[in-house]
């Protein structure tokens, strides 16, 4: 295999002083691709692009902080002897769950300041007769709905769930990056797609060997999957992702009828959130289980490595925000939250 014989450069060029790694052009091309779903997501569930297109800079911005923050805590005694290795991300170390927290404060403050930006929404976005205001109330007025933060709280989640394939999908193409810094590697192997490690990137217990699990790719195609099965829940729940009105008989090929898990799901069924939440449980339940494979040093919590627990926490949250999605909230009013 083409893994198991290539030695991976971590800089694709250089240009005098400057250089090009593969980590940072792999991570460009996790956001770019990313944007491009997220932008179709956003076109197709009736919310202007320049929704996405405000909302997208800080998220990329403050995911980079986050993401930074995380991994330097996480490595705090060896920043604490380099602090300016801080600054210097073409070195690795950009946590996805930094980026994940940092995403949802950016969503939650986003729409809370930028109050207009919903009403606006609300107010413009108009296809086929159906307005926002009844994809996020199920057709009630929002006059009328007596708990404004029901609303606040609704819209939230629908981006949130708009936005969950793409940070799966950027997720799947950035762990490229990894393999090319010879890093996330695993425990020795000789199976055909073990990969090479150079010497000086090897742990010190592990110098005689050469071949080791590319833990990277496992959570790449896993990464790959969830994806796929998110867009399919999109496609199956959301009317517009699945097919325009004029082409009721034209959906054979939909991501719906292409993953069994989301054959069953109709409109009625679903409820802002779901599709984050379900990310949340895929994701965290793969980092859980491939978190056993790693090799490299991690602060360990009760004899657990600190990601593995992270992870058991996505995956609490998930499960949970699941299970309070489906009960009614606000019973005395009759206004469950729920798009459709």
């Amino acid at each position: 295999m083409f893994l198991h014989t290539f030695h991976p450069p971590p800089i694709l060029f250089s240009f005098g002083p400057f250089s090009i790694h593969w980590y940072g052009l792999f991570m460009m091309l996790g956001i770019a691709a990313g944007y491009a779903i997220a932008r179709r997501n956003f076109s197709r569930a009736h919310l202007p692009v320049t929704v996405l297109n405000d909302l997208f800079i800080y998220l990329v911005l403050c995911g980079f902080v986050g993401a930074r923050l995380y991994h330097v805590l996480n490595e705090l005694p060896l920043y604490w002897e380099h602090p300016l290795w801080i600054f210097a991300i073409w070195r690795g170390g950009l946590a996805i769950h930094g980026a994940l927290l940092a995403g949802v404060i950016v969503i939650w403050f986003f729409i809370r300041k930028h109050s207009d930006v919903y009403d606006k929404v609300i107010n413009n976005s108009q296809r086929e007769g159906c307005k926002l205001q009844d994809t996020i109330t199920r057709k009630i007025p929002i006059t009328n709905i007596q708990r404004p933060r029901l609303f606040l709280i609704s819209y939230f989640l629908f981006l949130a769930d708009l936005l969950a394939p793409s940070v799966a999908l950027g997720q799947a193409i950035g762990r490229w990056g990894n393999y090319f810094r010879q890093e996330l590697f695993g425990p020795p192997t000789n199976l055909p797609w073990g990969i090479p490690i150079d010497a000086a990137h090897r742990l010190s217990d592990f110098m005689q060997y050469e071949y080791f699990h590319p833990v990277f790719l496992y959570e790449s195609v896993w990464l790959f999957i969830v994806c796929i099965v998110l867009l399919g829940m999109l496609h199956a729940v959301i009317p517009g992702l699945t097919r325009d009105p004029e082409r009721k008989n034209k959906n054979r090929f939909s991501l719906r009828f292409w993953i069994p898990a989301c054959a069953g799901m109709t409109v009625k069924k679903y409820r802002p959130g779901l599709v984050f939440f379900l990310y949340l449980i895929l994701a965290g339940l793969g980092r859980f289980f491939i978190e056993f494979l790693r090799i490299d040093p991690m602060p360990l919590i009760f004899g657990i490595r600190l990601q593995q627990l992270v992870s058991l926490l996505l995956l609490g949250v998930g499960f949970s925000g699941i299970v309070l999605l489906y009960r009614k909230l606000n019973k005395k009013n009759g206004i469950p939250l729920q798009i459709f």
